[in-house]
């Protein structure tokens, strides 16, 4: 329960920082259950219901340089479907990237995504490799991310995708998107 009351304080400040509720009430949320390693929410917002499904790294290292300290690493996957926005994939370094620079995704079934980064987050480039991306991850057991840090360290985090299907399927229904 910490670590979802953490995830609705980021998303919180997500919508916050992108003006998406600026001047409006902060969201209501809904935890939708923990599957396994993912944990999956709602939330009402403009009398709108979106969904997400949030995982923290279970390891995370420096394959090249060192880092002193590093916030929590997780990755998100995001339905607003108000807003015509589904599968959003968003990863959560804790440290800023190096700037310009691109984060690659590997699932261990042989998906390789890279990602755009912006200070602390990466995304996908377009919806249509978010959705290539997620359908990669429910056939998957764990991923990689490799990342730069500003600082130059170079670091991979692995993902354990047990539960994610069953977490999908939770924001899915919840979100009532057909998948």
């Amino acid at each position: 329960m910490k670590k979802l009351l953490q995830s609705i304080s980021v998303i919180s400040m997500i919508f916050l920082s992108t003006g998406l509720v600026a001047q409006q009430p902060k969201p209501t949320m809904t935890d939708l259950g923990k599957f396994d390693n993912w944990q999956a929410a709602s939330f009402e917002e403009n009398g709108k219901t979106g969904c997400f499904m949030v995982s923290d790294a279970v390891k995370s290292e420096a394959v090249e340089g060192s880092y002193s300290s590093r916030g929590r690493v997780y990755m998100m996957i995001t339905h607003r479907p108000a807003n015509n926005t589904l599968d959003t994939v968003t990863f959560f370094t804790g440290y800023p990237y190096k700037l310009n620079s691109e984060v690659t995704i590997q699932v261990d079934n042989g998906a390789k995504h890279i990602l755009f980064t912006q200070d602390d987050k990466a995304w996908v480039k377009d919806a249509n490799g978010d959705k290539i991306l997620v359908d990669a991850m429910r056939r998957g057991k764990n991923l990689t991310v490799l990342g730069t840090s500003a600082r130059n360290t170079k670091t991979r985090d692995t993902f354990s995708l047990t539960g994610f299907s069953k977490a999908y399927a939770a924001i899915n229904t919840a979100c009532n998107v057909t998948r």
